[in-house]
């Protein structure tokens, strides 16, 4: 018997009663004790106080006690108190001690059955002291007594049943010898009444065995008992034994019971857990003894059922309670909440997956089910809130995604069986319930619910309660359920037949089987056989066919209609034997048949069609409760680690059992035969549940510890043990010290196991000691984790890698793996081992090794040429080698290629997927593979970096039915063939809607060169399936010229002494500085600043060292040229608010006015004028000196100096503004000063770029790393995981390390990661770090202020992180939100920012330390991680902050060097003009500063792009240069030039010149792409409809710039659900279609709904802007082509993305407040007339309150008219004024809303003659502008924008060219570009006369 301690019993044993609670224990005693309770409390004193003298039990206690003396001193202190209880107590002093030991060690002292004996027996209830001065005593004798002793004193060994007489259920406790732990006796049953032992011969076994008589005293106790509800059994059995068999005969029979259940009031259930648990009202029986336990606690349990218990109702009040609060409402927590169930088997998956839909679909809740047979989708894994399915599936999936992906929103785990802790899959299971404890212990809660089975005894195991401790389960919440609920157990016969020989004991056990069969298909039973595999279902069923001579045929026969549907399901995978067996009615289920064929033969035998079946074990879940008789022929089930057959487990056992098992019934007439032959025992063991449930994990602890470096989860030694203490293995060792009574020093133990399992894993090569105890893993271990490859096999391989090796070799060497050694050859398998060598063993089977790698060999040879073994074990064998060969080979692979051996990853992989398809050569593939087109360019990053851009052009046509639905996977590596060398790799995925749209995807590898460069690289892509889809292709290097030129020229830092302040010469100036010295950098360019007018650069990387040098130049330019303008430009919006409050606060006592650009370009011009600094972001500044005001002004040198700041960046903004400025009319005007803020690589190319001389040295400063300056340098730490989840994970743990140990008093870290997503997950892991740090606030330094900023954050997550110090920004984050953390993070007063890429160009910080944490980004075209180009991580970087000391990149391990060798020295700054050249060039010709191609080339030529062309042409070119800079320019040139001739957006002359147009002009006003442009003037027509027009908006070139998400595949969808046009999705890219559904959620105004997806505020930002310029492009457009319908759809469209609405009939009624649906009609119909729009709405009630109040107060509050009349006073009212104008002359005409009719007042135009209509608006609120649109019939004659600040706009219109008078009438549309609702129409009506009849018309 095992005991187990308690906490808060300090060092005692507790006892056994007080762990295990009976669901009955509990239960309240009324006031009134009644009779029949008074009758059992006396019943149970007699029982506690008899049987056994307190004489005997002192000598018993003695005796076994560990030490006698000291349990001799505690009985006699016991005896003293029973003295003086015994007083008040009708009985003997000895009756009160037995009663008191036995009483406090049975029950707990808090126990109501505990007291109210007391109080029966004593007359009252003893005091509180009296009570636990008796619970220490006793305490403290349990404690020196071993466990198994204990049940001596908890129950009465004459009367072992007497408990189920109070509780209602059966248990017994039987003592063990002490230290000895064996097999029980087969002829005295541990908990089964012996009735007799009847000896026989064996004739009668099969007559026994058919007989379904129970013994006459026990039908007797079932008819005299029948009434009652619940019956409760008692096991009984018969025991025989001869020399020719063995038998067991269990069966059971009734007793009578008296139930307590409990049952819950309806009242007091939740409405879902009625709705839910399974066809009851209320919750009773069972599920009322577990309900607190479980649905009202969120504590773990542990649950021991019988066989047959179903278990859905319990899982699915667990689900209940996760799901949402005991209350009426439940509240979903959808994509957070995960509740993972693990099962024993694929089947039971299935079966569980099921039950809980049927149970939750009224919840709505998704339940995913995987398995081995089914495909994983990590979109349906995320989708999932309950997901089901095996361990070993868990650990895949685990792999799949990086890392227990689940575990950070899992709130429950279900363990179906905790018995398969000793199964095959027990080191997968122990290792997840350790997981989940430890991350328990670190204060993420995970509730844990198990179940055990007992088959026939109610007991629990021996293990029970180490089971409990390991999952961490109380005593209050432990169960053991007895026979209680309405199954009834099957008779079941256990059969040991003692033949010997293979052959002889077959056909004795074929005989057997038939005898039985035979009789029960006579007795008109339904029969099922159990198997163990395929084969022998086949074989079985064939043998009792011809047993049986056909005598069995006309039982057993179908029907023919029943035979034509069998046939029908009955696929070509199905062989002939088993169609002709199942025809005939012996019917097989197997693994190898159809899901249909199964469920129909399972369907016929449920409606007793069918009655006979032999099924495989793994199907027993689909006969449940329908057998009559069940015969388990042999279970066994095959061992992966010998290669032969083991016993089957307790969970598989149970399976076949409950097959058998009755419900509702009283008497059980089925059985269960269970035919064994060396297991005999091991079998009877399992069916009393007296089997001790062992740990597997010891054989594989390596590999375990090995899988929990990779996860993250242990990184040091004492974490390792601190694992190794939660493990089953530990528990059952401190169990099993306690049972052998030993003084074990465990902890040792655990250090020892840990501390070798360790060293193999160094020796293997998978893992590295640090310093201190610490480690990590190397790629090796990562390998090995993810193929799911032991150490000894890893270590195998690894000494086979050193050289390359041929297809046969590697098979060979697969072959000889350590895991293949243990493999058993049986006498029977030798035969067609020979036989399989002889016909397909093309190597012929290598001897060297052991028998089990001949073995392998033979069979993997066999399964290549597409044969299969033909007998049970070799087939299993069979299947087991491929598997694991397959993974073998795949490690191969994986590790060549981090060996970066080209040829050996190809063998190796070609390998793989020879084993996986079971082909031998590439000529065995019978059908097209995926073919891939490539193209390849170089680009030079530095004379030692190269960036490999490949181009991917799917050139395959999809099959579904050849590729599935899953993407297909490739591999890239880039290799030299000579040196047979990898430089770079990289898996990518290409997906079915990139397949069919042949779209081409983009990769950027970075490749690190070698000296000398190899003449050519070799980009080789392999399929990662299919054998024959190979595609090479190669790129010369000698074509690639390597950057020249002043690489890297820095400038040194003289030892200077230090200017001092007072050098300004002015005391105003030196006021401003806080310090009196200048620093070194300030003092060596100090002159070329302060006293020099040339051009200059200056590289410092302290932001100080930048201010103060723009500082200095800025006095020099406003003292030597007063009232000149200064402009500061700078890349980011934060520097320009950073410099801005700075210098208006300082720089305003000079008078000088510092001012910003907005953005708005009228704005922006009278800023311009108005300010003396202008300080704004270069894209502001590059479109506000587009317009004419601005370049006259720096044509005049009003401007004398411009400065750059953050020249690193080099945006293709700041490129256009510099060359603009340096054009010859500029130039002389305008000081050019360039800040950077880190040394550049090639300061001659940037010098020249700004203007400078390249050998001018007082102008350029390049400072590198300056001692006393903040920069020191960039470090690059490499991460061996090969999942991107991992090692992110992985990393995230290393950002701690990193803070801790860089992190300065009062100082900023900023860590930059890539999604929003590992912002938040990165941010999680830091607090827990933090809240397990000593001191917990070490990243807050005011707390008052963070308080009161935190009431402000409206994301709970971003002010859960800043109560620890930790700022959140990305891009789903609120404005209001991230100011309030950057303004925290800006005062120090939270020291960590966690940041997107997204956001991080908007952040404004100090950051002392940035951490690049990753350099991969997701591509949705691959559908993986790919890595981001060098130059944008440098770009990140620098983007950070204005001042670092220091950046650490993660990365991984396999690109260190190459980031290292990129960071080594000064930055390389690279031109980005050549993507937009086009748009850049288009925009100078537009200003005519550009107007030939002359001066085209002149322009380019001063672009940092002209310089980069010289010194790196392979960068931007590529081979197609010429061999002068000259011919690079031109080729570019002339590129762009006729790219933009071909939009029609220039004209160029063949004398050269260029001339604008109006796509032109549109591109470049609107900032268009040219192809935008042409794509729309080409597919735009005169009658389009809305939503043609937003479909075709959709399609523009810009929309192509958004970042492609992970999830916009789930956005689509649900963005499809809400939208009003659908799409035919076929030809269109996911982007087009994302577009259309985000613009018509925006018209829905529907976002809110969507907010919960990554992206979305920001990806609908982007959008509304670019679709707002794409629809003012389309008015443009179709006005110029005179399309009248289109232009006024193109304007309504954009008043939709305006106002964000429909643009539909009432629309604009519905914005005003307080109007719906239902009070819509009262207020059209108010008033004396109906009104129809807003404006007639207006001119009714603005300005007249009074009269809208008495309309609308019958129907509308006052306060819901007040706000209506508030909304239409804020809304514009425009009065229009039109005027007809010819030959100096002018009519008024007059206009109103509505239709103007003025056919009274004809107006005579002459045909083919221009007229002038003036348009006056006088409008009373100014808000907006408006578009003008003047038409006649179909046809567009005028169009003007106009705003509200011009009082009128003139319409020039040609009048018809007519041959005959007629009639004219011209409609006049008034359309807001801000409003919906607003608009206004008016019609003209004219007459028109020919020319040839005109005469002088008047106009009245």
């Amino acid at each position: 018997m095992v005991t187990m301690a308690s906490e808060s019993d300090g060092p005692q044993t507790l006892r056994l009663s007080n762990h295990v609670r009976f669901y009955c224990d509990d239960f309240a005693l009324p006031n009134g004790i009644r009779k029949d309770v008074w009758a059992r409390l006396e019943s149970k004193a007699n029982q506690l106080r008899k049987g056994c003298s307190w004489k005997k039990m002192q000598m018993v206690l003695e005796a076994e006690a560990k030490s006698k003396v000291t349990v001799k001193e505690l009985l006699k202190k016991l005896f003293a108190v029973s003295q003086e209880m015994s007083e008040v107590a009708a009985i003997s002093v000895e009756e009160v001690a037995v009663l008191l030991l036995r009483l406090f060690t049975q029950e707990p002292v808090t126990s109501t059955l505990l007291k109210q004996i007391m109080k029966h027996v004593f007359g009252s209830s003893p005091s509180s002291v009296i009570l636990y001065r008796i619970y220490q005593i006793v305490g403290d004798i349990a404690a020196v007594l071993p466990p198994y002793t204990l049940c001596f004193l908890q129950e009465n060994e004459e009367r072992v049943g007497h408990r189920q007489e109070l509780f209602g259920k059966h248990i017994t406790f039987i003592p063990l010898d002490r230290n000895k732990l064996v097999f029980p006796d087969v002829s005295e049953l541990n908990d089964i009444t012996l009735l007799s032992k009847n000896v026989r011969n064996g004739d009668h076994l099969v007559g026994d065995l058919g007989s379904n008589i129970v013994n006459k005293e026990h039908e007797s106790e079932q008819q005299t008992f029948s009434d009652f509800r619940f019956p409760v059994y008692r096991v009984h059995c018969r025991h025989f034994e001869s020399a020719f068999y063995e038998e067991v005969k269990l069966y059971p029979s009734c007793k009578k019971m008296e139930s307590l259940d409990v049952i819950v009031c309806e009242s007091n259930v939740d409405k879902a857990v009625k709705s839910t648990v399974e066809g009851r009202d209320s919750v009773k029986d069972v599920e009322s003894a577990v309900f607190q336990s479980v649905y009202s606690s969120d504590r773990n349990v542990l649950i021991t059922v019988p066989l047959g218990f179903d278990k859905t109702n319990i899982v699915l009040l667990a689900v209940l309670n996760v799901l949402a609060a005991p209350s009426d409402s439940l509240k979903f927590h959808k994509q957070q909440l995960k509740v993972l169930y693990l099962v024993a088997s694929n089947e039971v998956a299935e079966q569980m997956s099921q039950k809980l839909s049927n149970g939750l679909k009224s919840l709505g809740t998704v339940v995913s089910c995987f398995t081995s047979s089914t495909h994983f989708s990590k979109d349906k894994f995320e989708s999932a809130e309950i997901l089901v399915t095996t361990v070993n599936m868990w650990r895949d999936i685990g792999c799949t995604l990086g890392s227990d992906h689940v575990l950070e929103f899992l709130k429950l785990l279900v363990i179906d069986e905790v018995n398969c802790l000793q199964e095959f899959c027990s080191p997968a299971l122990e290792s997840v319930v350790t997981r989940i404890t430890r991350q328990v212990k670190s204060g993420r809660p995970v509730r844990i619910l198990g179940f055990a089975v007992s088959l026939l005894s109610v007991n629990y195991s021996p293990a029970f309660c180490d089971m409990a401790d390991f999952l961490c389960v109380d005593s209050g919440n432990t169960f053991v359920l007895g026979q209680c609920c309405a199954t009834v157990l099957p008779h079941i016969w256990l059969v040991k037949l003692k033949v010997k020989g293979t052959d002889e004991y077959r056909r004795t056990v074929d005989e057997f089987m038939c005898s039985n069969i035979y009789k029960a298909i006579c007795s008109c039973k339904k029969v099922v056989v159990f198997v163990n595999s395929e084969a022998d279902a086949i074989h079985t069923a064939e043998t009792i066919r011809d047993a049986t001579c056909g005598s069995l045929k006309y039982k057993l026969a179908l029907s023919d209609r029943i035979k034509k549907t069998l046939l029908k399901f009955m696929t070509e995978s199905t062989s002939k034997e088993c169609k002709y067996l199942c025809l005939d009615g012996y019917l097989v289920i197997h693994s190898e048949m159809t899901v249909n064929a199964r469920n129909f033969i399972c369907s016929i035998f449920r409606k007793g069609i069918a009655r006979f079946i032999v099924a495989t074990s793994n199907f027993a879940w689909m006969l449940s409760n329908q057998v009559d008789t069940v015969i388990i022929k042999e279970p066994e089930v095959y061992s992966e680690e010998t290669g032969s057959f083991v016993g089957v487990g307790i969970s598989a056992l149970a399976g076949m059992l409950s097959v058998a098992c009755q419900q509702n019934t009283k008497t059980c007439q089925r059985k269960a035969i269970i035919v064994s032959g060396n297991r005999f025992e091991e079998y009877l063991t399992l069916l009393q549940n007296q089997h001790f449930v062992e740990s597997q994990l010891l054989e594989c602890l390596p590999d375990c510890l090995n899988a929990e470096i990779i996860r993250g989860n242990v990184s040091s030694v004492k974490e390792c043990e601190e694992w190794f203490r939660c493990t089953y293995l530990y528990h059952r060792m401190r169990s099993r010290a306690v049972q052998l009574g030993t003084d074990l020093n465990l902890d040792g133990e655990a250090q020892v196991l840990v501390s070798k399992a360790l060293q193999v894993l160094e020796k293997a090569g998978m893992m590295l000691f640090l310093r201190a105890g610490n480690f990590k893993s190397t790629e090796l271990g990562c390998i090995a984790y993810c193929h799911n490859i032991c150490h000894s096999s890893m270590g195998f391989i690894m000494k086979y890698m050193k050289q390359v090796r041929n297809v046969d070799s590697i098979l060979d060497i697969l072959s000889k793996a350590p895991v293949f050694t243990n493999f058993q050859v049986k006498q029977d398998e030798i035969d067609e081992l020979v036989y399989l060598e002889d016909k397909y063993c093309k190597l012929g089977a290598q001897s060297e090794g052991s028998v089990g790698n001949y073995k392998a060999s033979i069979l993997l040879q066999t399964h290549l040429l597409g044969a299969k073994a033909q007998s049970c074990g070799l087939q299993c064998a069979q299947a087991f080698v491929v598997k694991k060969m397959a993974s073998l080979a795949r490690a191969m692979f994986q590790v060549s290629l981090s060996k970066r051996n080209a040829a050996m990853a190809a063998s190796c992989l070609k390998v793989a997927k020879m084993i996986e398809k079971g082909v031998w050569n590439v000529c065995s593939e019978t059908v097209e593979s995926p073919e891939v087109k490539i193209e390849a360019h170089v680009r030079p990053v530095s004379r030692t970096v190269f960036q490999m851009i490949i181009f991917v052009t799917p050139a395959f046509v999809w099959k579904e039915e050849l590729y599935g639905v899953s993407p297909m996977q490739f591999w890239l590596w880039i290799e030299d063939s000579k040196s047979n060398f990898i430089f770079n790799h990289q898996c990518f995925r290409l997906a079915r809607n990139v397949v069919e749209t042949k779209a081409c995807v983009e990769l950027s590898l970075p490749v690190m060169g070698m000296n000398p460069l190899p003449e050519h690289l070799t980009v080789c892509t392999v399929c990662d399936k299919w054998l024959s889809a190979v595609r090479t292709c190669n790129v010369r290097l000698r074509e690639v010229v390597l950057p020249n030129g002043g690489y890297c020229s820095i400038t040194g830092l003289l030892d200077l002494q230090l200017l001092p302040v007072s050098v300004l010469k002015q005391k105003a100036l030196e006021q401003l500085y806080s310090f009196h010295c200048f620093n070194s950098v300030i003092t060596q360019a100090f002159h070329s600043l302060y006293h020099n007018d040339c051009n200059m650069l200056l590289a410092a990387s302290a932001g100080k060292n930048r201010v103060t040098a723009a500082e200095l130049a800025v006095f020099r330019a406003m003292s030597n040229k007063p009232g000149s303008k200064v402009v500061y430009l700078t890349v980011h919006n934060t520097n320009v608010k950073k410099r801005l409050t700075d210098w208006q606060e300082r720089l305003n006592s000079f008078g000088w006015k510092v001012l910003s650009l907005s953005g708005n370009i009228n704005e922006d011009v009278q800023t311009f004028f108005s300010a003396d600094i202008l300080v704004t972001i270069t894209y502001h500044w590059e479109v506000a000196c587009r317009t004419r005001e601005i370049r006259r002004s720096l044509e005049a040198g009003k401007v004398s100096l411009i400065i750059v700041d953050e020249l690193q960046v080099m945006d293709t903004a700041l490129e256009a503004v510099v060359s603009r400025v340096r054009a010859p009319e500029f130039c002389n005007n305008v000081r050019l000063i360039g800040l950077s803020q880190t040394a550049v690589a090639y300061p001659n190319d940037v010098a020249r770029f700004l203007g400078i001389p390249p050998d001018s040295s007082q102008s350029i400063y390049n400072f590198g790393c300056v001692s006393g300056t903040s920069m020191t340098g960039v470090q690059v730490v490499g991460f061996t995981e090969k999942q991107y989840t991992t090692r992110m994970q992985v990393m995230s743990r290393a950002v701690w390390d990193t803070v801790q140990a860089h992190l300065q008093p009062s100082e900023c870290v900023c860590v930059l990661v890539p999604t929003r997503k590992q912002v938040i997950l990165t941010a999680q892991i830091l607090k827990e770090r933090v809240l397990n740090f000593r001191n917990p606030k070490i990243w807050l330094q005011s707390q008052e202020k963070q308080d009161k900023k935190d009431t402000c954050i409206q994301d709970l997550t971003v002010q859960e992180m800043l109560e620890h110090g930790i700022g959140l920004l990305h891009p789903g984050m609120s404005e209001a939100d991230c100011d309030i953390v950057q303004d925290l993070a800006s005062s120090q007063n939270i020291r960590v920012m966690v940041v997107s890429w997204d956001v991080i160009g908007n952040a404004d910080m100090k950051s002392h330390l940035v951490i690049i944490k990753g350099t991969e980004k997701y591509c949705v075209g691959m559908e993986n991680y790919s890595d981001m180009p060098v130059p944008e991580i440098a770009d990140k970087i620098y983007s950070c902050s204005s001042c670092w000391t220091k950046a650490v990149i993660f990365t991984q391990e396999s690109k260190k060097a190459l980031y290292q060798a990129y960071f080594q020295d000064a930055l390389c700054v690279e031109s980005r003009l050549l993507e937009i050249l086009p748009e850049y060039l288009n925009n100078e010709i537009v200003m005519q500063t550009v107007n030939s191609r002359t001066s085209a080339l002149e322009h380019l030529s001063r672009s940092y792009l002209g310089q980069r062309l010289v010194s790196n042409p392979s960068y931007y070119l590529g081979s197609a240069f010429g061999q002068t800079p000259e011919d690079c320019r031109l080729f570019i040139l002339d590129k762009a030039l006729s790219s933009l001739e071909a939009a029609g957006c220039v004209i160029l002359e063949d004398s050269g010149q260029l001339q604008p147009t109006l796509l032109g002009s549109l591109s470049s006003s609107r900032e268009l792409c040219h192809n935008t442009v042409k794509y729309l003037c080409t597919n735009l027509n005169s009658c389009m409809t809305q939503q043609e027009m937003l479909l075709l908006t959709c399609q523009a070139q810009e929309f192509t710039r958004l970042p492609a998400r992970l999830n916009d595949c789930v956005l689509i969808r649900e963005l499809q659900k809400h939208s009003r046009w659908k799409l035919n999705c076929g030809d269109l890219s996911p982007m087009v279609v994302k577009v259309f559904f985000l613009l018509q959620s925006h018209f829905a105004a529907l976002g809110i709904k969507f907010t919960k997806f990554i992206g979305f505020l920001s990806d609908m930002k982007d959008v509304l802007v670019f679709a707002k310029r794409v629809v003012q492009a389309m008015v443009v457009i179709c006005s110029d082509r005179g399309w009248l319908n289109s232009a006024l759809q193109a304007q309504l469209l954009l008043q939709m993305l305006v106002v964000g609405s429909w643009g539909d009939r009432n629309a604009p009624l519905f914005m005003l407040p307080c109007v719906t649906r239902h009070n819509l009609k009262f207020l059209l119909s108010a008033g004396q007339k109906a009104v129809r729009c807003v404006p007639e709405l207006q001119a009714l009630y603005c300005n007249k309150y009074t009269a809208l109040v008495t309309a609308l107060r019958d129907h509308f509050q006052l306060q819901q008219i007040k706000e209506i009349y508030n909304a239409l006073m804020s809304l514009p009212i425009v009065n229009v004024q039109l005027r007809m104008h010819i030959d100096n002359r002018c009519w008024k005409l007059k206009a109103m809303y509505g239709k103007v009719n003025i056919r009274a007042d004809m107006a005579q135009l002459c045909a083919g003659r221009e007229y002038t209509l003036s348009v006056a608006l006088k409008e009373a609120c100014s808000r907006g502008s408006w578009t003008i649109f003047l038409g006649l019939e179909q046809e567009l004659q005028a169009m003007k924008t106009v705003n509200t600040d011009v009082h009128k706009v003139f319409l020039t219109f040609e009048a018809p060219d007519v041959t005959v008078p007629g009639k004219a009438t011209y409609t006049l549309y008034l359309l807001s570009n801000s409003h919906i609702g607003l608009d206004q129409q008016f019609e003209l009506c004219f007459n028109v006369t020919p020319v040839q009849r005109s005469k002088t018309t008047h106009m009245r």
